[in-house]
């Protein structure tokens, strides 16, 4: 621990990502809870927007709307 702290101090090891992104990404993902939540809606044709699929996709569980599974959903609707 003494040695990384060294490292550290010298400027030879730090992060690789900024802490100031980390904790926007955490901002943005609530800001999405809010607006979006799991309800039980499964396909492609119950999503009003592309960016409530791809919120859909991503968090919910049992959903139905990546077919080739590359994580892109409602391809023919929202393209890739």
């Amino acid at each position: 621990m003494k040695k990384l702290t060294l490292l550290l101090a010298f400027g030879i090891l730090y992060p690789t990502f900024p802490i100031v992104s980390l904790a926007n990404q955490v901002q943005h993902n609530q800001q999405n809870d809010t607006q979006y939540h799991c309800d039980g809606r499964q396909y492609c044709a119950e999503m009003r927007t592309c960016d409530e699929a791809r919120y859909f996709n991503r968090y919910c569980p049992n959903v139905k709307m990546d077919g080739d599974r590359d994580g892109k959903p409602c391809e023919r609707r929202c393209g890739s």
